[in-house]
């Protein structure tokens, strides 16, 4: 009995250190406090304006939900990442011209929409296999006298 014992409890020891040697999934290099991230602002993907294709650009929806102003240039500080083998890698945007040229600004003050969609046409290295990608937009929220990062992300699986 006692060898039994000892046995499994060996067992589950090796289980944890090979449980706790696995890779995790890294997070991208967005240093951003929690509390700032997917609270004051939302980001999603509309099914409806979506095809979820690779050769497809997909379009986002920025939801507000804050009291604060936040202030977002006209690309939204929009940062794309691509899962891979090696954790999640940095991808470009396709450049293209948002209009209008000036800030993006939600106010609780102002009437503004508290609701935006906007479009990202994506750089893939591969368009004929399925990509998991992670949408970050970055604004700035006034607090008082000083300004906050605040951001938002989404995942999304393309496929071919």
């Amino acid at each position: 009995m006692r060898t039994k014992f000892s046995t499994i409890f060996w067992l589950l020891i090796f289980c944890f250190l090979l449980l706790s040697c696995a890779r995790t999934e890294s997070e991208p290099p967005v240093d951003i406090k929690d509390g700032y991230i997917n609270q004051q602002i939302q980001l999603l993907v509309p099914a409806q304006f979506n095809s979820y294709k690779t050769t497809s650009p997909v379009v986002l929806e920025v939801q507000y939900y804050s009291n604060n102003d936040i202030v977002f240039p006209n690309n939204y500080n929009v940062r794309i990442f691509k899962q891979t083998n090696n954790g999640w890698v940095e991808i470009q945007e396709q450049p293209i011209l948002r209009l209008p040229e000036e800030d993006i600004v939600f106010s609780a003050e102002r009437e503004t929409d508290a609701v935006r969609l906007f479009t990202v046409y994506l750089e893939l290295d591969e368009y004929d296999q399925s990509s998991k990608l992670r949408f970050y937009i970055i604004g700035d929220m006034k607090v008082e006298k000083e300004i906050q990062q605040v951001a938002a992300y989404v995942d999304v699986t393309l496929n071919p």
